[in-house]
């Protein structure tokens, strides 16, 4: 949950936009309404259509990984047990060994690292 919430508010620039509200600023600024001009412009990125690369795809990466793909992303993912270019159980997760990762970071619009904390 926490990967997904800080992919949003990286998405949707919530702390800039919390510091602008603290500071009692009300002009529109990312995905402005109809009419209104945004300056400066500060677009929240749209998530659907991104590529979102899950570094280990285990329980956690898993569920991170199906979060994303459910927000419209494409999603590429690192397991050691991948073999190179394969697909992740019919899920549509491109799943890769942990070697592939150099060739997947350009790919990438966001790296969500669920990685365990051992060594």
């Amino acid at each position: 949950e926490m990967a997904i919430a800080l992919l949003l508010a990286a998405a949707k620039r919530l702390i800039p936009a919390d510091r602008r509200i603290r500071q009692h600023d009300w002009r529109p600024r990312g995905l402005p309404f109809a009419g209104a001009q945004v300056d400066p412009p500060e677009p929240m990125v749209m998530l659907d259509g991104r590529t979102a690369l899950v570094l280990g795809l285990g329980g956690v990466g898993s569920r991170v990984a199906a979060v994303c793909a459910a927000l419209g992303m494409a999603v590429l993912a690192t397991k050691r047990s991948a073999r190179l270019g394969g697909e992740g159980g019919g899920s549509g997760i491109e799943v890769h060994p942990p070697g592939a990762l150099r060739e997947l970071l350009p790919r990438a619009d966001a790296l969500l690292v669920c990685l365990p904390g051992t060594e």
